[in-house]
């Protein structure tokens, strides 16, 4: 089985810049409540997406600056980048590769020596 990537250009921001945005609600000065929950919501089912794939995927970079969020009705939509780490969770895996910015591994990618098999729980920590 093969897997194949189709890339798109897009100028959304990324999540940094997407919660800084004004809101549409003169009070705030960011998205609302219900459009962060939302965004949040939609990189978890994207998650669930790669992990329950077969074999299940794991992103492996997850951070906040690889993920976009287009448009805002009636909900932003979401979309995962930096997919050049993703790994299959194949019983061949031997170890995860560890990517991602600092502050979004996980503990056992830190480890001396031999690196863990690459797990759903990697990206899941990566999330927050």
């Amino acid at each position: 089985r093969q897997i194949a990537l189709i890339v798109e250009v897009t100028h959304a921001p990324d999540l940094v810049t997407y919660s800084r945005l004004p809101s549409s609600d003169a009070d705030d000065d960011g998205p609302d409540e219900t459009e962060r929950l939302q965004v949040l919501l939609q990189i978890c089912r994207v998650l669930r997406h790669l992990h329950t794939h077969d074999p299940p995927i794991m992103h492996g970079g997850l951070k906040a600056t690889g993920v976009v969020v287009e448009g805002s009705l009636p909900f932003p939509k979401v979309k995962l980048l930096e997919f050049g780490i993703a790994q299959m969770l194949t019983g061949s895996q031997a170890h995860a590769t560890g990517g991602g910015g600092w502050r979004y591994k996980a503990p056992e990618l830190w480890q001396v020596g031999a690196l863990p098999a690459p797990v759903p729980a990697i990206d899941i920590f990566a999330f927050g």
